[in-house]
């Protein structure tokens, strides 16, 4: 099972459904993380190209005043 840990007067060895379930959450906060980040470049992207048409549409306002 794994190697026993001693902390104080008590040893337990560790809990392979704990390791595990530690090891999915890990993975899982990675793959948010991963996609936190594509979603921050995506609405960045966006609001790029809104202003892009914005400023469009504001000078095309401006040349028929």
């Amino acid at each position: 099972m794994g190697s026993v840990v001693e902390t104080g007067s008590l040893s337990f060895a560790p809990n392979p459904v704990i390791t595990s379930l530690q090891t999915e959450f890990h993975a899982t906060k990675q793959i948010v993380t991963q996609q936190k980040t594509e979603f921050e470049a995506q609405i960045a992207a966006m609001k790029a190209e809104n202003e892009e048409r914005f400023k469009a549409m504001e000078m095309r306002f401006l040349q028929r005043s």
